[in-house]
């Protein structure tokens, strides 16, 4: 029978380096306001990447990703009347 090796705690320089920067929903909900199909795409990431991201960048995801779709809405709305669409008023 032999030993398994001893197992010791790294040492400090080498600990797990600290993410860095603005988390991905949050920057989701920012371009949902700049530019809704950009928000909608990283909205859409953030949830589903790995590992699983805090809950406050969860929530900011899931706002940039229904902020995107209502302003989608909005403004294709806005466009298809400016195109001659009656919206249904006569």
């Amino acid at each position: 029978y032999q030993a398994p090796p001893p197992r010791y705690p790294p040492p400090s320089g080498y600990a797990r380096p600290r993410p860095s920067g603005m988390p991905l929903g949050v920057l989701a909900l920012i371009l949902s306001l700049v530019c809704g199909p950009v928000g909608l795409i990283l909205g859409i990431v953030a949830l589903t990447r790995s590992p699983r991201p805090g809950s406050a960048d969860q929530i900011c995801a899931i706002i940039a990703i229904g902020l995107s779709g209502v302003l989608s809405c909005c403004s294709l709305l806005g466009y298809s009347t400016l195109l001659g669409g009656s919206g249904g008023q006569s």
